[in-house]
Formats: structure tokens, C-alpha cells, sequence
């Protein structure tokens, strides 16, 4: 991370024979050569690397108070998958919706406006 020069380069060619998917290339590009954006990064994923939550007691709790959650998901985020929340929906749907939007793993992005809104108002 402090240093990508070289990452960025075996990315590059492999980006040009084929071997590297569009996405993750586009991803890289888009973080990873940014250094302001690349710290930002490294700080979220390190920060966030031990966080473990305990699904099973969140899902108590869900039950046993009644809560209404919403999920939301991209149906094309390749880091948090939609299966995940359907996995984590099981033995609460009374009270958690899950809903999908065509969006990727930025789901807070001014281009998916209209599907958040559509999704909160008709959904």
C-alpha cells in the first residue's frame, strides 16, 4: 500500500493479456493509485479487519424485540455478496427486508438515486 508501483505494474499487463478481470482492474485503478484514496483504504480495511460481529445474538435480538431491519445490496458487489443477507435474513424475515438495487459494491453512489428512492417509497 505505501509503495504500489510494482503491484500496479504486474496489474497493468495483466490487465492488457487478459488475465486480470475488468472490474478488479477498474477498482484498482480507480483506489489504488490514488495515494489520498489508498490510505483512506488501508485505513477502512485495516480497521475494520477484526471486526467480528456475532450474527447469531443480532438475530436474537431482532426477534426478541420485534425490530424492522433493512438490508440493502448490490446485485453486483463481488465483495458483499446478496447471498450473504439472505444467509443472515433466515429464521427473521417477519422483521428484515432485503432489498437488491443494480448497483455494485458502492451502493451510495448519486447514479443509484432513483433505485434507492424507488426501493424506499414503492418498495
Amino acid at each position: 500500500m505505501y509503495h504500489p508501483g510494482w503491484f500496479f505494474l504486474v496489474l497493468r499487463m495483466g490487465n492488457k493479456l487478459g488475465l486480470v478481470n475488468p472490474s478488479v482492474y477498474k477498482f484498482v485503478a480507480n483506489y489504488v493509485d490514488n495515494k489520498e484514496i489508498r490510505s483512506a483504504l488501508y485505513t477502512r480495511w485495516t480497521g475494520l479487519r477484526l471486526f467480528k460481529p456475532r450474527l447469531a445474538m443480532i438475530k436474537n435480538i431482532i426477534r426478541t424485540r420485534q425490530l424492522p431491519v433493512q438490508l440493502l445490496y448490490g446485485r453486483f458487489d463481488r465483495i458483499i455478496r446478496v447471498e450473504r443477507g439472505e444467509q443472515f435474513r433466515k429464521g427473521i424475515e417477519p422483521w428484515c427486508e432485503l432489498t437488491v438495487i443494480p448497483a455494485g459494491h458502492q451502493l451510495l453512489k448519486k447514479d443509484h438515486i432513483q433505485a434507492l428512492l424507488w426501493t424506499y417509497i414503492y418498495g
